[in-house]
């Protein structure tokens, strides 16, 4: 009986000729987004989770840092910039369909590709188990932000091994 769901699966993935009948094959649904700041899915890949969460996955988005840089404001603080784009990061989740976004509370601009990222990320994977994992690409020479660059390879690194070992 196994076997034979297992040989349907397959022959369900195989036979997708168009991202959506892809993602209305794959079982589990689940995915999720792990970005550097409050906003990175959205202009990274908001249409994807918009498609994911239509078609009944859950979308679970990790946001590494709080996004307390980036205002020309001289009134605001670090800590207000920060709650600002937490709750922007939760609306728009809201919108997409996502679940309320994790946050590590890194300080933004200050990412580091280190085991402490690594373990958490690990963590938080074990516990969520996606099918599909949307990051950065950590490797592409030359990319707009060291914060982008390390979640990216810290997410590649915890994916396998690490995240499929249960100690």
């Amino acid at each position: 009986m196994v076997n034979a769901q297992v040989n349907a699966a397959n022959a369900a993935l195989e036979a997708a000729t168009t991202p959506a009948e892809l993602f209305a094959a794959i079982e589990p649904k689940r995915a999720m987004v792990i970005t550097a700041h409050p906003d990175d899915c959205e202009f990274m890949c908001g249409g994807t989770v918009a498609v994911l969460t239509a078609a009944g996955w859950h979308v679970d988005i990790m946001v590494v840092t709080s996004g307390n840089k980036g205002t020309k404001d001289p009134r605001v603080t670090s800590q207000q910039l920060a709650g600002v784009r937490e709750e922007e990061q939760r609306e728009a989740a809201r919108i997409l369909g996502a679940h309320e976004p994790i946050y590590l509370g890194f300080h933004d601009g200050g990412v580091l590709d280190n085991d402490e990222l690594r373990e958490l990320i690990v963590y938080q994977m074990r516990r969520r188990r996606p099918e599909l994992v949307i990051t950065w690409d950590g490797f592409r020479s030359g990319f707009n932000h060291r914060d982008h660059r390390n979640v990216g390879r810290a997410t590649y690194d915890a994916i396998y091994p690490a995240a499929d070992d249960h100690l």
